[in-house]
């Protein structure tokens, strides 16, 4: 069967060194950081007093005396009288919640004797020869939650009190009593009751890490899991591995995951990783933090490597790894008899692999040994008893730290070189002695935790701490004349835990001797961290010497003695001025008021001597005297102060004046000075505002410009204060929030001037618009306004025409008069604008002579009104004429023009009178008809004036009834005609009739006549002979005038008239005169049908 680890194995291996570099990179940007390089003292690992550390008070158990030195500083209490014996074995403090994790392995006694077992060593027979003390367990202690690394027992004058039963002491105060600790056996968990649990390592989440290395007895009721995972509230996180091998005693399995054989160390890797001891298989395991298992590392080495006994066996037994570099630190079991001890560094990232046959495929790495240590320094071998137990590396020095059997630790450097043995209390069992260490652990403050005294009713873990520095500076001073007590003063030390493990400062302690330092006594003094002190009560015929030293919980450090001084008598005085609650050294500082405001100065006047100063007086350069306090006799005690006050104005700008106070001490004249330095505030803006160029402040001063032009407005800004303002912002009233120029942050210094823009619109009329600018300046608000008066101007003149008082505007609204007639024309000439016009004349196209009203200057007011006149005929018709009005306004030529229409009227009317068709103007040309016959008589009226006429109508002074077309209504247009018809007879002989046509016109009455002749045949004429029938048939003819079918109007009888005829030939021209009479009779006739129609 292959397990999955197996599968994967070989690639894990082959990747390590890359994982354990990337691990060895990374730790520099975790919390596990190197501290940074001491800058306290560290004293010898080797020695717990050094002459100066020695003082007069009794030394106590574990505590150091000395700088620098590892003194006791307390203890985690892992045993009371209920819990029996308990085998406190390794030790690991959490990086992620800093508890304290303590193993308790119990112990395993080989006898066969139950007896023995039972009272000897008050243990149980777990098989025949294998008497078990004890009950393994694993415990936590929480640590405060606010933990105060200067808690302890110190009292005070260098006394240490001793803590309570059941109490951890001193630093070991701030974790959990054993009574408040977890404390787990086991059997609440999946793995059941621990066997022997030794090493432990917590990874960076909290997880315990513990090793059984008892766990492969069958006696023991758990899962036989080596290596078991707890977490911080007690329960399993996980467990793996058996001990001895996972499928029996079978050397071959030894490289299997699962394989363990008395594991004991265990190391937190720099990348979290956990690594693991294997002893006899000479492997080192790891393992990720999640239990996955990377690699083995074996350890073997050829023999005589380090020594001609050496027989290249590495059976593991602890492990540490070291903070800086990630290497790893090894110990061994008992090299064998005479055979010298040793360590080993290894760099776990340079390592070659090779395969293995068990499990098939597995692989393991051989890492270079960078160094051998402690050769000739760790104990010899005796085959059993001197494995090294523990290993750690001190994070600050980087020192090593290794326990073995003996109790006592060897100390190296990183280098190797060996340093001493700790502790130098010695040991066994009291505060600050060491008795089998098994476990070794520095927290991230640098102090030092070990296992001590296993199966003891001291077992326990002891926590070591650093003592402070030596005094350096110490002064001895008699603190006045009368030499009775002595002011003390040192350079002071670091109050809190130091970079190398130095706890927290408790107190300095006073000493004083008289006799040259042969003896001491400690000066009672209280618990203090102050560096300085006041001794009193001294005998004045004595000559003193004091020493003082730094104690912490871990012990004091060096001392320092010094002699006394005298007291010197010092004078002095010094004046400190204020004005205002402020005090200033030059005009840098200057406090800044309004200027000629009252300043409240206080001059405080101190006397820095040790000697009384007498008749202090002050004086002000400005205010002159000034008067003492109330009360104050002019005597000053040594350090005392008075204060004299002042009230005072400040000029602007720079203002400085200068206290001086005098006095006399120790017989001498002293003198302070002391100036204070003002400045007198104005604050102002102002803001000047022009138009066009133009400033305008009045309305009588108004730019005038023509109205709704844009005007370019200029804002000049001036500072007129002494001090800047700030925030400087232009609003205009009209144009809104005016733009700041290029480059303007609105801070304009004292006395400059800066200059906005904008363009705008002038109204007609009166404008008024007002600039403000508004700033602040020392705090207070500053503002300032200008105003600017323009005039919007605009001009215009208007004309109005009428003639005979009437006015138009187009031919169809024209004034009727008679042509030629003169019409009395009216020019009204207004001014529309708001400027007077001047030069103002009227022309007139048709006239000349147009005249102004008398008293007219040609100049007219804005809105006012003059009347031109003129006479002038309209001829006949049409008539239109046009008015110009010029003038001057603003520097502007005026015009307008008007235009007025008339009509010339004419009136006339004829009438041509026609009787059958012809018309006539006398007698001679009488139409003959025969006498009595009717006559068709038309009347042809015709308009022929440009008027109508109206009421048209015809008169006959010979007829009646003279009859108007039909539809015609008596009105005859301009030019119109209309034919009025009328029959009547004419008479034989002469014949006069006249037509009258009447109408009125205009007004007027408008009348016309017209004669017509005719004459009244008394013979009717012959009757044309009738044609051929060859002949073309003739028109019809009318009726000539003077027939009536043949007859006559008269009696006589037909053809009376009638010749005889004379000859064919005569008939014949008379028919063809006939016949061209008829012919011609009727085309006239018929044309003048046509014309009627």
């Amino acid at each position: 069967m292959k397990f999955s680890w197996q599968r994967t194995l070989s690639k894990r291996v082959r990747r390590v060194g890359a994982v354990l570099l990337s691990g060895a990179i990374a730790i520099s940007g975790m919390a596990l950081v190197q501290p940074a390089a001491a800058q306290a003292e560290v004293g010898r690992v080797d020695v717990s007093s050094t002459p100066e550390g020695v003082t007069s008070v009794a030394q106590t158990d574990g505590k150091a005396r000395g700088s620098g030195l590892w003194g006791y500083a307390g203890d985690v209490e892992t045993r009371s009288a209920d819990t029996g014996s308990v085998y406190n074995y390794g030790l690991a403090l959490s990086p992620k919640d800093g508890s304290l994790w303590v193993t308790d392995s119990a112990k395993i006694v080989w006898t066969s004797s139950s007896f023995l077992c039972r009272v000897w060593y008050g243990g149980t027979m777990k098989s025949s020869n294998a008497c078990y003390v004890g009950d393994s367990k694993l415990h936590r202690y929480a640590l405060a939650t606010d933990p105060d690394w200067g808690i302890g027992q110190y009292q005070g004058d260098g006394t240490y009190s001793a803590a309570a039963n059941g109490i951890n002491a001193g630093l070991g105060a701030n974790y959990a009593a054993l009574a408040d600790a977890q404390v787990l056996d086991g059997n609440d968990m999946p793995s059941g009751q621990f066997g022997g649990v030794r090493g432990v390592a917590v990874s960076n989440d909290g997880v315990a890490w513990t090793l059984d290395s008892d766990a492969g007895y069958a006696w023991l009721n758990h899962a036989n899991h080596a290596l078991r995972m707890v977490n911080p509230d007690g329960t399993e996180a996980g467990a793996i591995g058996k001990t001895t091998w996972p499928t029996g005693n079978n050397w071959a399995n030894r490289n299997d995951p699962q394989s363990f054989d008395y594991p004991v160390g265990i190391a937190r890797m720099l990348n979290g990783d956990m690594i693991v001891t294997s002893q006899t298989p000479e492997l080192l395991k790891q393992y990720h933090a999640d239990g996955t298992f990377v690699r083995n590392i074996y350890l073997n080495q050829a023999a005589a490597t380090l020594y001609p006994a050496d027989a290249g066996y590495r059976s593991p037994y602890s492990i540490a790894v070291d903070p800086k570099d990630g290497t790893l630190l090894v110990g061994y079991v008992d090299p064998g008899a005479g055979n010298q001890s040793f360590i080993q560094r290894i760099d776990p990232t340079k390592c070659a692999t090779e395969s293995v046959g068990n499990p098939t495929g597995s692989l393991r790495d051989r890492c270079e040994v960078i160094d051998t240590i402690g050769l000739g320094n760790l104990a010899t071998g005796d085959n059993q008893t001197n494995a090294t137990f523990a290993i750690q590396v001190e994070p600050s020095s980087g020192d090593i730290y290794v326990g073995q059997r003996s109790g006592q630790i060897s100390v190296f450097t990183s280098g190797g070189t060996f340093a001493g043995r700790f502790s130098a209390f010695g040991q066994g069992n009291a505060d600050g002695q060491l008795s089998t260490v098994r476990g070794i652990a520095f927290d991230s403050r640098g102090f030092m935790y070990l296992t001590v005294a296993e199966g003891t009713s001291s077992a326990r873990v002891e926590i070591f701490a650093r003592t402070p520095d030596p005094i350096t500076g110490l002064k001895a001073q008699y603190a006045d004349q009368t030499n009775t007590s002595v002011k003390l003063d040192w350079d002071a030390l670091a109050t809190g835990v130091t970079a190398v493990a130095q706890s927290p400062l408790k107190d300095y302690v006073v000493e004083q001797s008289t006799d040259n330092g042969v003896t001491w006594a400690v000066v009672n003094t209280p618990v203090d961290t102050v560096n300085s002190s006041t001794v009193t009560g001294l005998d004045p015929s004595k000559s003193y010497q004091f020493r003082v030293s730094a104690w912490n919980e871990a012990g004091n450090g060096d001392t320092m003695v010094a002699n006394v001084d005298p007291f010197p008598v010092e004078t002095g005085l010094t004046v400190v001025k204020t004005g205002n609650g402020v005090s200033n050294e030059s005009a840098d500082d200057a406090v800044r008021v309004p200027a000629e405001s009252d300043v409240t100065f206080k001059y405080t006047v101190t006397n820095t001597g040790n000697v009384p100063a007498e008749g202090v007086v002050l004086n002000d350069d400005r205010l002159g005297p000034v008067e003492s306090p109330a009360g104050f006799d002019g005597t000053l005690a040594a350090g005392a102060s008075v204060t004299f006050t002042a009230d005072g104005p400040v000029a602007a700008g720079d203002y400085k004046n200068t206290a001086t106070a005098t006095a006399r001490s120790a017989g001498q004249d002293v003198t302070a000075h002391d100036d204070w330095y003002g400045f007198g505030t104005k604050t102002g803006l102002t803001v000047v505002k022009t138009g066009n160029g133009a400033r305008a402040e009045t309305a009588d001063k108004a730019v005038r410009v023509p109205a709704a032009s844009d005007v370019k407005f200029n804002y000049t800004v001036t500072n007129t204060g002494n001090v800047p303002a700030e925030g400087v912002v232009l609003n205009d009233d009209r144009l809104g929030q005016v733009e700041s120029p290029a480059g303007f942050d609105g801070t304009l210094a004292a006395g400059a001037s800066v200059t906005f823009t904008a363009d705008g619109p002038v109204a007609a009329g009166d404008y008024k618009n007002t600039a403000t600018v508004t700033g602040q300046s020392e705090g207070k608000d500053l503002q300032s306004s200008d105003e600017w008066f323009g005039f919007g101007t605009t001009t215009g003149l208007t004309v109005v025409k009428s003639g005979n008082g009437v006015a138009n505007d187009s031919a169809d609204r024209a004034v009727h008069v008679p042509a030629g007639s003169s019409v009395k024309f009216e020019y009204t000439v207004t001014n529309s604008g708001n400027s007077a016009v001047t030069g103002v004349s009227v022309s007139d196209d048709k006239l000349t002579g147009v005249a102004a009203p008398a008293g007219f200057d040609g100049t007219l007011a804005a809105g006012a009104s003059v009347t031109f006149t003129a006479d002038g005929p309209v001829a006949a018709g049409d008539y239109k004429n046009t008015a110009t009005v010029t003038g001057q306004s603003e520097g502007q030529d005026l015009q307008s023009s008007d235009e007025w229409f008339g009509f010339g009227t004419t009136t006339g009317l004829t009438v041509v009178k026609s009787g059958n068709g012809v018309a006539n103007d006398s007698a001679d040309r009488a139409v003959h008809v025969p006498a009595g016959s009717s006559v068709k008589f038309e009347y042809t009226v015709t308009n022929s004036g440009n008027s109508a006429v109206t009421g048209v109508s015809v008169s006959d002074d010979k007829l009646t009834g003279v009859a108007a077309p039909a539809g015609f209504d008596g009105t005859l247009a301009a030019g119109a005609s209309v034919t009025f018809t009328a029959d009547g007879p004419v008479a034989a002989g002469d014949y006069k009739n006249t037509a009258t046509v009447t109408g009125q016109s205009e007004g007027q009455d408008v009348t016309a006549h017209d004669d017509w002749y005719g004459f009244g045949d008394d013979e009717a004429p012959t009757p044309a002979p009738t044609p051929t029938p060859s002949a073309p048939t003739a028109p019809a003819q009318p009726v000539a005038p003077d027939q009536n079918d043949g007859a006559s109007d008269g009696d006589s009888a037909p053809n009376e008239h009638q010749l005889a005829r004379t000859g064919p030939e005569v008939g014949s021209i008379g028919a063809g005169l006939a016949l061209l009479a008829a012919g011609l009779a009727t085309v006239i006739w018929s044309r003048s049908r046509r014309r009627s129609e």
